[in-house]
């Protein structure tokens, strides 16, 4: 009975952990996959003579495999911006 109690609270101290480690790794996971979309995105800003990207398509050949990075949360990545700027940003909420 009480190698079943402390068994019970050694997983009720694990279980919280693993599940902030694993949302952390995600949440840097995705930090880096969007610079790696904003350095795209200056590239093609640089190639095309200061014009930005329509859509997040027309970075894609820069980019490994020639396809965006999967969102390791289960949202996607989006292009947003103005007239002066482009940047990448999640669906999920993180950001650079």
């Amino acid at each position: 009975m009480i190698v079943l109690l402390i068994i019970a609270i050694l997983v009720a101290i694990a279980v919280p952990l693993y599940i902030s480690a694993t949302n952390n790794a995600k949440m840097n996971t995705c930090k880096a996959n969007l610079r790696t979309i904003d350095s795209c995105i200056m590239r093609y800003q640089v190639l095309q003579g200061g014009a930005y990207p329509a859509s997040l398509d027309d970075i894609t050949g820069m980019l490994k495999n020639n396809k965006l990075p999967t969102e390791p949360a289960g949202g996607s990545y989006l292009l947003s911006g103005t007239a002066s700027g482009s940047w990448a940003s999640c669906t999920v909420g993180h950001s650079c």
